[in-house]
C-alpha cells in the first residue's frame, strides 16, 4: 500500500504546473494559472523541488503569450490591406467604375 505524503498545496502546485503546460487552455484559464504561480513563487525558499518547475511554467505561459497570430503582424497586416485594396479594386472595375 502506497502512502500518499503530498500535502494538498503540493497537489494543487503540481496541478496548477500542469496546467501551465498545456496550451489547450482558455486564455482566462492561462491568466489564473500565471497569477496563481506567481503569487506562490516568492513564498517558496531554497532547497524547494517546486521553485524551477514553477519557473518553467511561467516561462512557458510566458512564451505562449508572446506569440501573435498572423494578422497581429506587421507584415500581416500589410498583406490583408494589399489583399483587400486588390479585392476593392477589382470589384470597382468589374461595375464600371473604373
Amino acid at each position: 500500500m502506497k502512502i500518499d505524503t503530498k500535502s494538498e498545496l503540493t497537489k494543487d502546485i503540481e496541478a496548477s504546473i500542469s496546467l501551465a503546460h498545456d496550451s489547450g487552455q482558455p486564455k482566462k484559464t492561462q491568466k489564473q494559472v500565471r497569477e496563481h504561480l506567481a503569487y506562490i513563487l516568492p513564498k517558496l525558499t531554497e532547497p524547494n523541488a517546486l521553485i524551477q518547475p514553477i519557473k518553467m511554467a511561467l516561462a512557458a505561459i510566458e512564451q505562449r503569450e508572446s506569440r501573435k497570430s498572423w494578422y497581429e503582424k506587421p507584415i500581416g497586416v500589410v498583406s490583408l490591406s494589399v489583399l483587400a485594396g486588390l479585392l476593392v479594386a477589382f470589384l470597382a472595375f468589374k461595375a464600371g467604375w473604373g
